[in-house]
């Protein structure tokens, strides 16, 4: 790439833009090895992908692992995303007056039910981001590192996210879906996500029985920013067998919580 560039501005004028070289290699390595996930890429992987040489690609690859923005596994000599960098650049992605109204909500949350409780967001790969957790007591703890990605299907996540998307947004989620099993319970075929999907909407949260970890069931619900996109998710989960007086009481606290947010940051919710 040329170092400097030709661009047009807003006026239609042109102007020379400078161009730093490393730093587009530097970005476009990060890109490489978070697009190749859940697979780790070698560094003869990444030297071909992003056309670099090799000592180049090496000194790069070594700077972002001493800021702990990469991992490297010297058995199979594999380079991934460190959860570091997720928590170094997840203040960038959202308004901070926003988390700074919700963190309090949901820890008052995990107070009054005594269920643990995660906030997580939708990266741009589909996955979803556990950008902050919340544990009522050691009992009822999750166990997940904050940065840690959900897959893209994860059912809980995934419904209050995708239930609150336009019409052709869903349909080609639906399109490009290929199911995994995480247990037997897991829901695998369209129609019946359909139907899912359809009752998150009308009751505005989803539901997950056992579908993404055995014995582990969760209800999530969707954040609200003021333009009416869904910005997080959060849901509380239980292992045990609760009654059905139990389960309302959560929803409710749920519920209340998720109107308390959408009222400090101004929301527009359809639900």
């Amino acid at each position: 790439m040329d170092p400097v560039s030709v661009m047009e501005n807003r006026e239609g004028e042109k102007s020379a833009t400078v161009i730093v070289p490393a730093i587009v290699k530097a970005i476009s390595i990060i890109r490489y090895i978070n697009d190749s996930y859940p697979r780790k890429p070698s560094l003869a992987d990444i030297c071909k992908n992003i056309d670099i040489t090799r000592s180049h690609c090496y000194n790069i690859l070594q700077t972002f692992k001493e800021l702990n923005w990469i991992n490297y596994d010297k058995q199979t000599k594999l380079y991934g995303i460190s959860m570091e960098i997720y928590k170094d650049l997840s203040s960038l992605l959202v308004d901070q007056h926003e988390v700074s109204e919700i963190r309090p909500v949901l820890s008052e949350l995990t107070r009054s039910t005594g269920m643990p409780c995660v906030l997580s967001q939708r990266l741009q790969d589909g996955t979803f981001f556990l950008f902050d957790k919340f544990n009522p007591n050691k009992a009822a703890e999750v166990s997940l590192p904050i940065g840690y990605r959900y897959p893209h299907d994860s059912p809980a996540q995934l419904r209050a996210y995708l239930a609150f998307q336009p019409g052709d947004v869903i349909e080609k989620w639906l399109r490009d879906w290929k199911p995994t099993r995480y247990t037997d319970k897991t829901i695998v075929s369209v129609p019946e996500l359909e139907e899912e999907l359809r009752m998150t909407a009308q009751r505005g949260y989803s539901v997950s029985l056992g579908e993404f970890t055995e014995g582990l069931n969760a209800i999530g619900m969707p954040i609200f920013n003021a333009r009416g996109e869904v910005i997080f998710v959060f849901n509380c989960s239980w292992m045990t067998l609760l009654s059905n007086k139990r389960t309302e009481e959560i929803i409710a606290g749920m519920t209340e919580a998720r109107d308390r947010i959408h009222k400090l940051i101004a929301a527009v919710s359809p639900i």
